[in-house]
């Protein structure tokens, strides 16, 4: 349930950047999803994460760099001078720019960017900021976007954790309004996904030039530039970056990118000419990180109490489901005891029937209503909780 919500929003989330862009009337949520699920699906998907360095070939009509001592032995020095970009021609090629973070136990990204174009005299632009956090020593993960387009003026946010088994999704509309929902699936414990709006998503680079070493939010790494000839990523026109990987374990630790000429990924439906810049950093490589969703995220979650033999448990919002292999009567004693030694009161009088059993409850304002009923030789149990 977690990949798919996170592939659902996702999808969702690149749909805004696209058709902020792009002008004109956007779709429903839905029909993005559906428009974009299959090319987005093969994206995320891409298993290739893997940084390679090589040695470029000796120019021509120059002999190669030799460590061999002259046959006649001086009293001066014969070591040779100290390795330079000028001697040494290092080149880059980076199949994603997310390449080798798995490897890391936690840190911190950013990824923060700026296209326009114009067209028939009228400048459009977007701006984007994402970012993510992760420790997997904690199982836990942070990352989401906040969006500005010129047409609207105003920012649309989306934050999406996984904390343990649980996900929490929070978006931010227009006028400000938050919403928080809560999802849980005990299969994916030990799960800990990746934000799949990255730069991981948008190409790598092939055969960068080696500009030198440099030391880079607190890590050493090695500096290369490139242009549009070595940016695997389509459609951008004239391209100017500079990336800078980390020696010890060829992860990129920032990269900056401007392009001009063709609109983009960004401006994929514009006819006019475009020009963007985006700033990637990696910081906090291996620091403790503290992961917790916000107040509100939590209010939303179902508290009830659970049998013991509780499988396939799921969150979906205010609703909270799982299987049992007791008996239906025996789920209704459990819920009658439990719910009133956990300050919960009963509403009404239990409807008890062989197929469907439904129980109410209130506390503090809140209101549950517990359903129970068997289904494949066992016992469905299903949550809802609404408060005033």
């Amino acid at each position: 349930m977690k990949q798919i919500c996170v592939f659902v929003m996702t999808v969702l989330l690149l749909s805004v950047a696209l058709s902020g862009c792009a002008g004109g009337k956007a779709p429903s949520p839905a029909e993005k999803a559906a428009a974009t699920a299959e090319k987005s699906a093969a994206t995320a998907q891409k298993a290739a994460e893997l940084v390679v360095i090589t040695k470029s070939a000796p120019v021509a009509g120059k002999p190669a760099a030799t460590a061999t001592k002259p046959a006649t032995q001086t009293a001066k020095s014969t070591a040779l001078p100290p390795t330079t970009a000028a001697n040494v021609e290092d080149t880059l090629s980076v199949e994603r720019r997310d390449a080798g973070l798995d490897k890391l136990k936690s840190y911190r990204s950013q990824w923060r960017g700026e296209w326009k174009s114009t067209e028939a005299g009228v400048t459009q632009s977007t701006a984007w900021d994402w970012f993510e956090e992760i420790s997997t020593v904690d199982k836990a993960h942070h990352w989401g976007s906040k969006m500005t387009d010129s047409k609207s003026g105003k920012p649309t946010s989306f934050e999406f954790w996984e904390i343990g088994d649980t996900s929490y999704i929070m978006t931010t509309d227009e006028q400000g309004a938050q919403e928080c929902m809560v999802f849980s699936d005990e299969s994916q414990v030990n799960s800990t996904s990746k934000g799949l709006i990255a730069p991981g998503t948008l190409g790598g680079v092939s055969g960068a030039k080696y500009a030198g070493t440099d030391t880079v939010n607190g890590i050493r790494a090695k500096h290369y530039k490139y242009d549009e000839k070595a940016a695997t990523l389509a459609g951008f026109g004239k391209v100017s970056g500079e990336i800078w990987v980390a020696e010890d374990g060829g992860y990129v630790v920032k990269d900056t990118l401007n392009w001009q000429g063709a609109a983009g990924l960004f401006g994929a439906g514009a006819k006019g000419t475009g020009s963007g810049t985006w700033t990637y950093q990696l910081q906090d490589v291996n620091k403790p990180l503290a992961i917790k969703p916000p107040e509100i995220c939590e209010k939303g979650k179902v508290d009830v109490p659970v049998m013991a033999d509780a499988t396939e448990k799921a969150r979906m919002g205010p609703m909270l489901t799982y299987k049992t292999a007791a008996k239906s009567k025996d789920v209704v004693d459990f819920y009658i005891k439990a719910m009133a030694q956990a300050g919960w009161q009963a509403e009404g009088e239990p409807q008890i029937a062989d197929e469907m059993n439904t129980l109410g409850f209130t506390k503090d304002g809140a209101t549950v209503q517990i359903t129970i009923m068997p289904t494949d030789g066992k016992t469905q149990v299903m949550a809802t909780i609404s408060k005033d």
